[in-house]
């Protein structure tokens, strides 16, 4: 198919030259022309597109370069051609047409390229969706949710998400829940949160018992506990799910829901921590620092604190800023420890704003200003840190 197009795209250059690939129109009815021979029955498809035109609004203030509009007519071919059941609107398969290669902010992100296989994933839902099958209502629903149909409807995510959750899809169900958690075109209701996630939970679906898990552990739309949290996401720990993983090493850590066990709480942290986990990175890193449930090593422990800050994990960052500034298990750089304060404090971290406030302070790896600490202070006192309090309350502009 690609090579037919490619052709077509070569010969409709050579015989109406460059101009052909500045109108989409044109280009959409010289290639069907071309193709007719080949695939009739397509070539009704694509010009019904020519046909029922393309939104002005879409294309004002873009024009399309010819390697643009080639990527987009063989996305088009891939797509659209060998689907003679799916009626797709034209405004929907120009959207298509919005390529990954095109940059222009001026055109709505909702208007970029939906890839090629959720496009078809899409017209397989549709057409068994309304035939009463769960998975693939709940299929349907993932392609309102993001927002896949045109005309998007948000009600309808609930929609297709409901019936196929009442069929017994545990996907649906755990999606459903997490609606509810969230409040996302629900009323936030941690109930209902809760009854799906326990019917997914209880079909072994890992993430509803790992939310589920966390659902009990801060008694949120059920009883607060901790044994039942622990028991929930021991389920899915033990199905691999690294985020149940990292939550049941903190139960460990902490002794909470079970007796407190450093040594298996850094067992729980490497396994998610082997899966990319920042967070467990974090935790597994910080107990190395220290010597908690496993061997102090701090070139282990900054090894492990990098990945989680290079990550964007906050707290990783703030860490690893620690970790400079201290010169533990790297030479010592306040520099560099800035850096990594600075990058966690512009995500509202307060401690990594207190510290930066410091450096500013003391000029510690950093010129010398009052005025930027004592905002970075202020921003750490407005978030209830004590130690940022007291500076803000015995430092005032122009006496630092």
């Amino acid at each position: 198919m690609n090579n037919d197009i490619v052709s077509a795209l070569s010969k409709i250059k050579d015989e109406h030259g460059k101009d052909a690939f500045s109108d989409n129109r044109r280009l959409g009815a010289l290639l069907a022309d071309y193709l007719n021979n080949q695939y009739k029955g397509e070539r009704e498809l694509l010009l019904r597109i020519h046909a029922e035109g393309i939104p002005q609004k879409m294309l004002d203030g873009h024009i399309f370069s010819e390697e643009e509009m080639r990527s987009s007519a063989i996305h088009i071919a891939k797509s659209f051609f060998l689907q003679k059941e799916a009626v797709f609107s034209a405004i929907q398969c120009w959207n298509f047409l919005f390529s990954p290669s095109v940059t222009d902010k001026r055109i709505p992100k909702s208007k970029k390229a939906v890839p090629a296989s959720k496009i078809k994933k899409f017209v397989e839902c549709l057409k068994v969706a309304h035939s009463g099958d769960a998975g693939s209502q709940y299929e349907r629903g993932v392609m309102y949710a993001e927002g896949q149909e045109e005309g998007r409807n948000e009600a309808l995510d609930v929609e297709w998400f409901n019936t196929s959750a009442e069929q017994g899809d545990a996907l649906a169900q755990f999606s459903l829940g997490h609606m509810y958690q969230i409040g996302r075109n629900v009323s936030k209701d941690d109930t209902l949160a809760a009854q799906w996630y326990r019917k997914a939970a209880e079909q072994g679906l890992a993430k509803a018992q790992n939310n589920l898990g966390y659902m009990y552990q801060n008694g949120c739309g059920v009883p607060q506990d901790d044994t039942i949290a622990v028991q929930w996401y021991r389920k899915a720990a033990e199905q691999e799910d690294a985020f149940a993983q990292h939550n049941l090493g903190v139960m460990y850590a902490n002794g909470c829901g079970v007796a407190k066990d450093d040594t298996i709480a850094a067992q729980w942290f490497r396994k998610a921590a082997e899966q990319g986990y920042a967070k467990a990175q974090n935790k597994l890193g910080g107990m190395y620092a220290d010597g908690r449930g496993v061997l102090k090593n701090e070139a282990i422990a900054l090894e492990l604190i990098q990945k989680a800050a290079e990550q964007g994990y906050h707290l990783g960052q703030h860490n690893l800023g620690i970790m400079y500034e201290n010169g533990r298990g790297v030479p010592k750089d306040d520099t560099i420890a800035a850096q990594w304060f600075r990058k966690a404090a512009e995500q509202g971290y307060a401690q990594a704003q207190y510290h930066l406030g410091i450096m500013y302070e003391n000029g510690q790896g950093v010129p010398k200003d009052s005025t930027l600490a004592l905002e970075l202070y202020q921003k750490a006192a407005a978030q209830g840190l004590a130690d940022a309090q007291k500076k803000v309350s015995t430092l005032r502009p122009g006496t630092l």
